[in-house]
């Protein structure tokens, strides 16, 4: 299949010569008369041309151009090289995206391992300490999660209820993150020893 901006069957060598050089102009330089322009230049630093060849004027060409369809020849032209470009990026893009998604799974792994270590207090942290700690960390990861799932094309928060009313209009309802726990939620969490009264040491910082 011959491409619009191609050569078109019984389109002359000449003619066709001549809309390259009107498609090659940028769109808004794009005109018959710089057309008549570069063909004089061109003529010009031609040492092999003839003193006298004949340079097509204005009404020339554009009875060449609707005849040939340049305009419209030329628009496609455009069209196909701004989509080869757009899939340049997209490529370029995909590309970049995989090695921030490796970076994400890295972090995550981490997170991870000091999750574990917080838990079982491998570093014999005060309670406190691995609270603030693990609030931290809980931050991290949720960050973490919100841009994985960005560069998954997924959305940026978890649902996990869909309401839908009389007008059959659907919403979605956000779980609640882990971030709005209280201090007593997230110390059950990290599952400290049995021994531990988190009332009694609540009740103590009060009254300090």
């Amino acid at each position: 299949m011959t491409e619009a901006w191609e050569r078109q069957k019984g389109e002359s060598d000449l003619s066709y010569s001549r809309f390259c050089i009107y498609k090659d102009l940028s769109p808004e330089k794009r005109s018959l008369q710089n057309v008549v322009e570069i063909l004089k230049k061109m003529t010009k630093s031609d040492q092999n041309s003839p003193p006298n060849k004949k340079i097509p004027s204005e009404t020339a060409l554009k009875n060449m151009s609707q005849k040939w369809r340049w305009v419209e020849r030329a628009r496609l032209y455009d069209a196909h090289e701004q989509l080869k470009e757009s899939l340049k990026y997209e490529k370029e893009f995909t590309k970049e995206n995989k090695k921030i998604i490796n970076l994400i799974k890295k972090l995550i792994n981490y997170c991870e391992d000091v999750l574990d270590d917080i838990i079982n207090n491998n570093n014999d942290y005060a309670l406190t300490t691995r609270l603030s700690l693990l609030s931290t960390l809980m931050g991290i990861i949720d960050r973490a999660n919100f841009n994985i799932r960005t560069c998954y094309g997924k959305p940026a928060k978890y649902n996990d209820e869909l309401n839908v009313n009389s007008k059959n209009e659907v919403s979605l309802k956000e779980n609640p993150n882990v971030m709005n726990k209280s201090d007593k939620e997230l110390e059950e969490l990290l599952c400290v020893n049995d021994d531990f009264n988190m009332e009694e040491f609540l009740e103590q910082q009060e009254t300090k």
